[in-house]
């Protein structure tokens, strides 16, 4: 029973993404098949502009990357490791799903915090990305989430504290978890965690897939 419980729990997260790795020598494409319990971004820092926003992470997920020198693949077909180009696609999104910010990063053997602003709005509709982003077998067409909780970090690279803001599904009301102490917020307050070296930043994003509209008409067979 624990065993199907936590397989039902992980179908909640699961999003399956189709790699692809071509070959730049020969252009042999090599594709395999796998799933993420949650999408991790890379946040750009600009030094021009502190200043981001959650789809232009997304975009930057998805954009097609090259390898070179010692991050060649191996080729099978080339039977050597050679310069190539890699994406990822996706095949199918969750019910729920979890966006990580990165906001640690190694920099000449130190890890550190990027404390640099990222913008996320409280409605995020994935048919609006490009097309390079999914595989052709994508076919669902409910991509629309509604964002429900938000994981914040308070402190540095080397120590901090956790705490979560959370909306109420029925009252859509946001509440301020920190430990054991629960008190009523605002969207504005979740707000003030998108990037501030003084406040806590938001580290994790918790998206709810919206109700399809037949979902939600009201049942009139009584």
């Amino acid at each position: 029973v624990a065993g199907s419980s936590a397989i039902e729990i992980q179908s909640l997260y699961k999003i399956s993404v189709e790699t692809q790795v071509q070959c730049l020598e020969c252009n042999n494409v090599q594709t395999r098949n796998s799933h993420l319990l949650s999408l991790p971004l890379h946040i750009k820092e600009d030094r021009n502009s502190l200043l981001g926003n959650l789809k232009d992470c997304m975009i930057s997920f998805f954009e097609q990357q090259e390898l070179r020198g010692i991050d060649c693949c191996f080729c099978a077909q080339c039977e050597a490791k050679t310069p190539t180009k890699q994406g990822v696609k996706l095949c199918s999104l969750p019910q729920i799903l979890c966006i990580q910010l990165k906001r640690f990063r190694n920099i000449r053997g130190f890890t550190r915090k990027l404390n640099c602003s990222v913008t996320f709005p409280e409605k995020f509709n994935f048919s609006e990305l490009r097309r390079e982003a999914f595989s052709s077998d994508f076919t669902q067409n409910d991509c629309r989430y509604t964002l429900y909780a938000v994981v914040v970090h308070y402190g540095d690279a080397m120590f901090g504290h956790y705490t979560a803001y959370v909306r109420q599904r029925l009252s859509n009301r946001w509440f301020y978890a920190d430990d054991s102490h629960v008190s009523q917020s605002s969207w504005e307050n979740v707000q003030k965690t998108e990037g501030s070296p003084y406040r806590g930043t938001a580290y994790m994003l918790m998206y709810r897939k919206d109700p399809k509209e037949d979902d939600q008409l009201p049942d009139l067979s009584g």
